[in-house]
């Protein structure tokens, strides 16, 4: 169900825009200016149709947040601009591009069956939008790991998959609906699941920038700590957010020192990004602070080639998300996990080809936290990455998380490589080579939520020279064993 998931390709190059719809653009010379504003003037400005700014070398100031509501706008640097993040008044990020999201009401449908694409809806037939979100209301067993937790995050309550529509019919009663793509999951009836048209803006792209939210203080060595911003509105800001978009890209940008997300793909469908990363964000701390990309109810998601060094997380996958790839990526330096699936119903995630180094885990799918981020979709594969240096585990299935695919992985210096816990099963760690453990390789607990079962085939340790060293599990979980080679 991955978009490309043996050999991505990259989407068709942005055309050209037309006679007229490149606007070039110089910062303002004084520090006192807004850029924001010239921005905005000149995409307001522009000739109907796409539009590209290409913002040149210096230092840029925006004060006041560039919200782009117009589809096919493009900025772009040259040069190397810098744009400092200095906001004046409250704002939620710096470069925001929106658009308008649901239309009309939700139309109910019958039972969703797992990878169902047509529907009949009670529309019109002149209802024809070119895209809808397939919804439904929380569903579904607490799992017994996440009773406690936070009540709004203990169901599948972020279902919410977009997808294009491919045909609409007129049948009797309504109209029968084809998407691109299909829910992966059963939704009961009882759950309420609908279809939700959608405009999404398009053309979106982000391309050759450097942002800097204005937090200096970021830069010191506090060891993930919150800096004290001079600035201290940018604890709480993101650096690029799309919101309701479909094709938007982000293009070797660069982001230092926002707070929270440096860029966050939100309600979106189809997103690329490619090239650059962040470093060094202003916070660390609880409730979303100090991410590289942050993908929140967003389906097709594609993060590649993408740096992230000191955070808290270099990409998170959140909220229900799907179809979600991390490919080729370097990611260093954390407090928490360097990929973080976080539960609430994402589902079908592709981590591959990247360097994870230096962090309590390397990738983490089913939920952090003590109490909070459950109930995990299925079906997620982490393929030969380098994994190493994660004080507690290189890849941790945790709090129920099913069908997790560990292949081809190399493991590096860690506590435990593959740790499978609270409920976890349905786990698969085939082919992967194991150094350096501090205890186990790789570690099964059942305890009083049982786990399993867990197939450890073909894989080579090199430091453990039997089974029973290399496999450790607790209260008989269901472990397989085969063609393993121990101390080769």
């Amino acid at each position: 169900r991955l978009v490309g998931a043996n050999a991505p390709d990259d989407p068709a190059p942005a055309p050209p825009p037309p006679e007229g719809g490149r606007v070039d653009l110089a910062p303002c010379a004084a520090d006192a200016c807004d850029d924001s504003l010239a921005l905005a003037a000149a995409i307001e400005g522009a000739p109907e149709g796409p539009v590209m700014l290409v913002l040149g070398a210096g230092a840029w100031h925006l004060r006041t947040p560039l919200l782009i509501r117009r589809d096919g706008v493009a900025l772009v640097g040259e040069g190397d601009p810098i744009l400092h993040w200095i906001p004046s008044v409250p704002a939620e990020g710096a470069i925001t591009f929106a658009g308008a999201g649901p239309v009309g009401a939700s139309l109910a449908v019958p039972t969703v069956t797992a990878g169902q694409r047509t529907f009949v809806v009670d529309a019109p037939e002149d209802w024809r939008p070119g895209f809808v979100r397939i919804d439904a209301d929380d569903f579904g067993p607490i799992p017994a790991p996440c009773v406690n937790g936070r009540d709004v995050e203990r169901f599948n309550r972020h279902i919410g998959q977009l997808a294009r529509v491919e045909a609409i019919t007129p049948v009797d009663g309504g109209v029968e609906v084809t998407v691109d793509r299909g829910l992966w999951l059963d939704v009961p009836a009882e759950a309420n699941p609908r279809l939700q048209a959608m405009t999404l803006l398009t053309g979106a792209r982000v391309q050759g920038l450097w942002l800097e939210a204005d937090c200096p203080e970021a830069d010191a060595d506090l060891r993930f700590a919150a800096a004290a911003c001079r600035t201290p509105d940018v604890l709480v800001d993101d650096g690029v957010r799309l919101l309701a978009t479909v094709g938007a890209r982000i293009v070797d940008v660069r982001a230092r020192h926002f707070g929270r997300f440096s860029i966050r793909v939100d309600g979106s469908l189809e997103t690329f990004v490619d090239g650059g990363g962040m470093d060094h964000p202003s916070d660390f701390g609880d409730g979303g602070r100090g991410y590289g990309v942050h993908a929140i109810r967003a389906t097709r998601t594609r993060v590649r080639g993408y740096r992230v060094e000191h955070a808290r997380h270099g990409v998170v996958v959140d909220f229900g998300s799907a179809e979600s790839q991390v490919i080729d990526c370097d990611l260093r330096d954390m407090n928490q996990a360097l990929v973080d699936v976080h539960g609430e119903a994402s589902r079908d995630t592709l981590v591959r080809g990247c360097t994870l180094a230096g962090g309590p885990t390397g990738v983490i799918v089913g939920g952090g936290g003590a109490d909070v981020h459950c109930n995990d979709g299925p079906r997620h594969h982490v393929l030969f990455n380098d994994i190493r240096d994660t004080a507690l585990g290189g890849v941790v299935a945790f709090k129920e998380a099913r069908h997790v695919f560990v292949i081809g992985n190399t493991f590096g210096p860690a506590l435990n490589h593959v740790n499978v816990a609270l409920g976890s099963g349905d786990i698969v760690v085939h082919r992967n080579r194991f150094a350096g453990s501090r205890s186990a390789p790789v570690l099964v607990v059942s305890g009083a939520v049982a786990s399993g079962p867990v197939q450890v085939t073909d894989n080579i340790f090199d430091d453990a020279c039997d089974a029973a060293r290399a496999v450790v599990t607790a209260f008989d979980p269901e472990v397989t064993l085969d063609g393993n080679v121990y101390c080769p």
